[in-house]
């Protein structure tokens, strides 16, 4: 996949898909409905991770890729902390259906970054995009 259609574009779709999987969650009750977008949003999810961990480690400069990718960690790992509170309070005032729905968002807003965000393109020490003069 990322062989046809580039970094950015799988990222995106991989991201779009799972937002798309989310989405579809609250709106049916239909089994292979459900099922089907359980699949894509496993898919999506399972390929978007791996791929922000590589886009991490690609962004950075060599002698800086263990700290972005502990940054990047550390960021995750605020998150298990955080998000299920803030969920479970948005949950208690608008219902379990609005977090799909926030997720599906997410997730759609993340494509739509990814596809417009450089993911090969190496950053010097100084914040500079390689091959730019400074």
């Amino acid at each position: 996949t990322i062989a046809l259609l580039g970094r950015e574009r799988t990222l995106a779709g991989s991201m779009a898909v799972a937002g798309i999987g989310m989405g579809l969650l609250p709106i049916t009750s239909q089994v292979e409905v459900l099922v089907v977008a359980m699949i894509l949003a496993g898919l999506g999810l399972g390929m978007c991770q791996p791929m922000t961990i590589a886009w991490v480690a690609q962004r950075s400069p060599r002698a800086e890729r263990a700290t972005a990718l502990g940054v990047r960690l550390t960021g995750n790992r605020g998150s298990l902390l955080i998000v299920p509170a803030t969920m479970g309070a948005i949950a208690g005032a608008a219902g379990i259906l609005a977090i799909f729905w926030i997720l599906a968002i997410a997730l759609l807003a993340g494509a739509l970054l990814a596809i417009r965000t450089p993911f090969d393109e190496l950053v010097d020490r100084r914040g500079e995009r390689a091959g730019e003069g400074g």
